[in-house]
């Protein structure tokens, strides 16, 4: 999961004040682990695991996994790894096509395998207006989002007609650009496709 060093010191800090738990000299502006916040980090696992009872597992005591700890990852979280791993998978050979049910590779089926393979339990789509319709309308685990983070769904209107033509896994954003998993979009595999937002008509968030 995406979450910064910094977000993790300050929820840390929250924690340690709550439970008057010392707070050693650390530097939240800094996006990196040194000593203070090492120090930190052990101080607020110690104290919940002896003082409340509040079972922090050992596995988790180590400085880079308390993200994971104290920010469960959540179903985008989850997608948007899975859309990272999917890159250069294969339509067919026993993959998407096959797990699908259907022989042709359109993008909805891409995009309905790797949410379904994160673990959502969200119903296969092979239709991006019935998907854009379910988000309107708030069925079936989807949703319009206009805060797009990785995991979403990306549905783009090539021509301006008003007329939803593809959908995309979102990977990362960063202004107007954005890097997707993107399937029936040239080769026969999943490819990582970069672009604008320009021509993007809704971010669809998966709730489950």
């Amino acid at each position: 999961m995406s979450v910064s060093n910094i977000t993790l010191t300050k929820t840390l800090i929250a924690c340690a004040k709550r439970h008057d738990v010392p707070v050693p000299k650390v530097n939240i502006r800094v996006n990196t682990w040194g000593k203070g916040k090492r120090t930190l980090a052990w101080r607020v696992t110690q104290h919940l695991h002896n003082e409340h009872k509040k079972p922090v597992p050992i596995s988790q005591w180590r400085t880079e996994k308390l993200v994971h700890y104290f920010f469960p990852a959540t179903m985008s979280d989850k997608i948007a790894a899975m859309a990272q791993r999917a890159i250069n998978e294969r339509w067919s050979e026993h993959t998407i096509t096959s797990w699908y049910g259907w022989s042709d590779a359109w993008c909805a089926m891409t995009w309905s395998y790797i949410k379904a393979k994160a673990g959502s339990t969200t119903s296969k789509q092979a239709s991006v207006p019935v998907i854009l319709s379910m988000a309107a309308h708030k069925q079936g685990g989807y949703s319009f989002t206009s805060s797009p983070r990785p995991g979403d769904g990306v549905i783009y209107d090539w021509q301006g007609d008003h007329i939803s033509d593809h959908i995309e896994t979102l990977i990362s954003k960063r202004g107007y650009w954005i890097t997707t998993a993107s399937g029936n979009s040239g080769p026969p595999y999943v490819i990582k496709r970069y672009r604008t937002t320009g021509t993007v008509i809704a971010w669809i968030r998966v709730n489950r």
